[in-house]
């Protein structure tokens, strides 16, 4: 067996699906869903919500 695509594209796609078909396109409603599970949302340790603090602030000037 040999992939067609790399992991991380393949990941991607996969997310955009995802999005599509049960947040109706919305990653902010994917990631609020993530979020307000408890069981989820303890998980992420003060680096990765630092991180995705970073990355939010990167998309705001990016404009995107």
């Amino acid at each position: 067996y040999k992939p067609t695509q790399a992991r991380g594209q393949a990941g991607k796609s996969a997310l955009v699906r995802v999005l599509d078909v049960f947040f109706g396109g919305s990653l902010e409603n994917a990631v609020a869903a993530h979020l307000s599970d408890p069981r989820r949302a303890a998980k992420l340790s003060p680096e990765e919500l630092q991180r995705l603090a970073e990355l939010i602030e990167q998309a705001k000037k990016r404009g995107e």
